[in-house]
């Protein structure tokens, strides 16, 4: 998971794996603010395969933040979708 999103242009697919591991066990805080530092380097947006979802990858982010109550992701968060809804213009339902 540390690999995944330490990569220069982290993917979607790099934080699913941290959303579906963050509701079976307990996440270290490094890697929550790790994610959050992936999002600034990705410069806010989510790389994904046109037939995923977008909000499935957000939602579980958000997920992240609120289970672990890590600010640094919650508005890393608050931040992609402002972008998403501003510059990206992707269908938003």
């Amino acid at each position: 998971m540390r690999a995944d999103l330490s990569q220069p242009q982290p993917a979607a697919d790099a934080f699913s794996g941290l959303a579906n591991a963050a509701l079976l066990c307990r996440i270290p805080d490094d890697v929550v603010d790790l994610a959050a530092e992936a999002l600034d380097r990705a410069s806010y947006y989510l790389q994904h395969d046109e037939n995923q979802p977008l909000i499935g990858f957000l939602v579980g982010l958000a997920t992240v933040g609120a289970i672990t109550r890590n600010h640094k992701l919650a508005n890393a968060v608050f931040t992609c979708l402002r972008n998403y809804r501003y510059y990206y213009r992707v269908n938003s339902t």
